[in-house]
């Protein structure tokens, strides 16, 4: 039996939207060979191996040379009932923290207990998920070297490559020394790799420039979800947005409310966290129904039951730059779900780009291009290449 050693930020997880990701990819694992080091996260797969050490303690042994030696703490899963809902953390808004875990986790004790992990669990596959953690990158390469390993990397985002402060858009004295470290221990990396993986192609292409290196592959984000049993009421048109709200984002979904605010029986319903500033902006249009954050069985109920899915991307000139090339999970799902799926946003994203050329007529670029939901309301056909769909963004198994 293969076993898997997952170096990530966020924990392997069947309910939180960023660890979920990270499981599509695992199918070919038993989850009991799976074992995940990470910082932050929801760990609840039942029989997955969490590991894991606290910052105050990769602090100490950094301070300390080593001295107490590092144990690597084990994270039992969490049954359902046990996952509280978590709030912002406000330090990763602050580039000080970032670059102190940096600077705690580049740590040898760490490295010598991850490496008679390594050994002890037999394990021959080190996947690494690109984030924004310089000691991930500085793990993986040192493990590869040490123990043999087979090394795969999936990038979804382009941290290492950012040349601006994305943390708080403030000058930072300790940005500059994080995504130095950041990009010194990500280049060894994808250096000493055995398989990239990339979630677009843009993505796929930036980093072959910028490190270097070939015969990268197109992994897009998969989606569990398969075609939804589509039973939309009769009462309203309902128009679904389910996921993140930055105000960019937000500003987009009003642009869509101003332009159907004099159709009749049509209704946004959206889920997710929003900030008072973008309930402010809401509560100025009837069609916008706000219903909170919800889970993802929730959500996935309230797809089922919409009309038509949406999907936005801002449009401001920062956004554009920090989401250039963005592929939100949010793309899978609604494809795969077989429901109506529309997309507003600037096709300068990875990910609007991509929707544009598959389907442009659920696709809108400007304000001027949202005319084309007038056509999708009045008199619904949507088509799509479901295998096409299915064989890009669909699993066989689950975990």
């Amino acid at each position: 039996m293969k076993n898997v050693l997952i170096l990530s930020n966020t924990a392997i997880s069947s309910s939180e939207s960023n660890g979920r990701i990270h499981s599509y990819f695992l199918n070919e694992y038993k989850i009991e060979s799976v074992h995940n080091f990470y910082f932050t996260g929801i760990t609840d797969f039942a029989d997955a191996n969490y590991i894991f050490v606290s910052p105050k303690n990769a602090l100490k042994t950094k301070l300390l040379f080593g001295l107490p030696k590092t144990h690597l703490e084990i994270q039992k899963s969490l049954k359902r009932s046990e996952i509280a809902k978590t709030s912002s953390n406000n330090k990763s808004k602050i580039p000080f923290y970032h670059w102190l875990r940096a600077f705690a986790f580049k740590n040898r004790s760490i490295l010598k207990a991850l490496i008679e992990y390594v050994k002890a669990n037999k394990i021959d596959t080190v996947f690494l998920w690109g984030c924004n953690v310089p000691s991930v990158y500085y793990f993986a390469s040192k493990i590869k070297e040490k123990c043999n390993v087979k090394l795969s990397i999936f990038t979804g985002e382009d941290y290492p490559l950012k040349t601006y402060n994305y943390i708080n858009r403030k000058k930072s004295f300790f940005y500059y020394f994080l995504r130095k470290s950041l990009r010194k221990q990500a280049y060894f990396a994808y250096k000493n790799c055995d398989e990239h993986s990339y979630a677009n192609e843009d993505l796929k292409a930036l980093y072959e420039k910028e490190f270097n290196i070939s015969n990268g592959k197109i992994d897009y984000f998969k989606s569990t979800l398969g075609e939804l049993k589509n039973i939309p009421g009769n009462k309203h048109f309902i128009i679904t947005y389910g996921g993140n709200l930055y105000l960019d984002r937000a500003i987009s979904i009003i642009d869509i409310a101003e332009h159907l605010k004099d159709c009749k029986n049509v209704v946004i319903d959206i889920y997710g966290n929003a900030s008072s500033e973008v309930l402010g902006l809401f509560k100025n249009y009837a069609c916008i129904h706000y219903h909170g954050s919800v889970s993802y069985e929730k959500l996935i109920e309230f797809y089922s039951k919409s009309n038509l899915l949406l999907h936005v991307e801002g449009f401001s000139e920062y956004y554009l730059k920090d989401c250039k090339y963005a592929f939100s999970t949010k793309i899978s799902d609604g494809l795969i779900s077989g429901i109506p799926f529309f997309a507003y946003g600037s096709d300068q994203i990875s990910g609007i780009k991509f929707l544009k050329k598959l389907n442009p007529d659920y696709v809108a670029c400007s304000k001027d291009e949202l005319s084309k939901l007038d056509s999708i309301i009045k008199n619904n056909s949507y088509k799509v290449d479901y295998k096409l769909i299915n064989d890009l963004f669909g699993i066989k198994n689950n975990l």
